[in-house]
């Protein structure tokens, strides 16, 4: 499933479009009767990025578009037969962005702890109506108080000042923490604080420590690097933040299998993964699948159901490692 908004202008959006696939590889925009369209209020929003992951934990996939300036993001909670529903107020996911452009956007474990996690890349796209900070002033992107926070740490240098015919359009980028399906805005700390014009947004493990960085794009500078302190912070072994990546291989293709679903179990119950290359504005990453398991050690087995129908049962494995399901290989579900 996806979603789209497109806009003539910034100040007249139109619907999403929800495309749903029909067999002999049509597809038809259901949004309207879905219930992702319109925001709870039936209006129409800019719709710049998407996001799309298991947010609440019930094995569908929910979804998270950004929007312009005076429009809250908006999140539509998956009801599965009954469609979507705006649950961006009940989620506490409305007022950070109130005043903010959002572009990237993307569902990510942040802390390893097992849930879905946001970030959100920020910048205007016309004059702002107050700027938030002079060029290179306190608070600017690649001001020396951008400085390491628990969870994350900037690169140094990575992106510098915003000129002067930018002030009035840079904006911080946003980390939102979900705690049992609220999401607190932790963002209110360096280097979330920076400003800059960004765009495209992308979680990846560059270090390949187990935790998840996040790489921004943005206009009139160099890309942004967020490096994930997690694991740094943990007592060895990391003591709630265990994690495992997966690659749902399939040799025929000799490549990660696109749209490839997996159910994880765990101790705790069921984790819906999906193989999806993350960046939901003119981004793209990789499609290792990331899974926070929190204090869980090892998970049981691995349900894939790959592109074409086929259904396969995996083994478990212990946490902190690599994982790889290779098409074939699994048992009847």
């Amino acid at each position: 499933m996806t979603a789209r908004s497109t806009s003539t202008s910034p100040t007249t959006p139109t619907p999403n479009n929800l495309w749903i696939h029909e067999d002999g590889g049509r597809f038809f925009d259901d949004a309207v009767l879905q219930g992702a369209a319109f925001n709870r209020w039936g209006n129409s929003e800019a719709g710049m990025g998407i996001a799309a992951g298991d947010a609440d934990l019930d094995l569908d996939l929910d979804l998270f578009v950004t929007h312009l300036i005076t429009e809250t993001n908006t999140y539509y909670r998956n009801l599965m037969l009954p469609g979507f529903e705006d649950a961006t107020i009940e989620s506490d996911l409305g007022a950070a962005s109130l005043d903010l452009t959002g572009f990237g956007a993307a569902f990510f474990d942040a802390d390893n702890d097992g849930d879905l996690d946001l970030a959100v890349a920020n910048g205007a796209v016309k004059r702002r109506p107050a700027a938030l900070a002079p060029p290179g002033g306190p608070g600017a992107a690649g001001s020396p108080e951008a400085a390491a926070i628990p969870g994350t740490a900037t690169t140094p240098g990575s992106v510098g000042s915003p000129p002067a015919v930018r002030a009035d359009y840079v904006e911080p980028n946003l980390l939102l923490i979900n705690q049992g399906g609220r999401f607190t805005d932790a963002s209110s700390e360096p280097p979330w604080t920076e400003l800059g014009l960004s765009r495209a947004l992308v979680p990846a493990d560059l270090d390949r420590d187990g935790d998840l960085d996040v790489v921004i794009a943005n206009l009139d500078g160099p890309p942004q690097v967020l490096r994930n302190l997690t694991i740094d912070n943990a007592a060895p072994p990391p003591l709630g933040a265990n994690w495992l990546q997966i690659r749902a291989v399939d040799p025929r293709l000799n490549r990660e299998a696109i749209g490839a679903r997996m159910t994880v179990r765990t101790a705790s119950g069921a984790r819906l993964l999906h193989v999806l290359s993350s960046g939901g504005y003119l981004s793209t990453g990789p499609a290792t699948a990331h899974l926070g398991l929190g204090a869980a050690d090892a998970v049981a087995s691995f349900d894939v159901v790959w592109p074409d129908g086929l259904a396969e049962t995996f083994a478990g494995a212990a946490a902190n490692q690599v994982v790889e399901l290779i098409r074939g290989e699994g048992r009847p579900p």
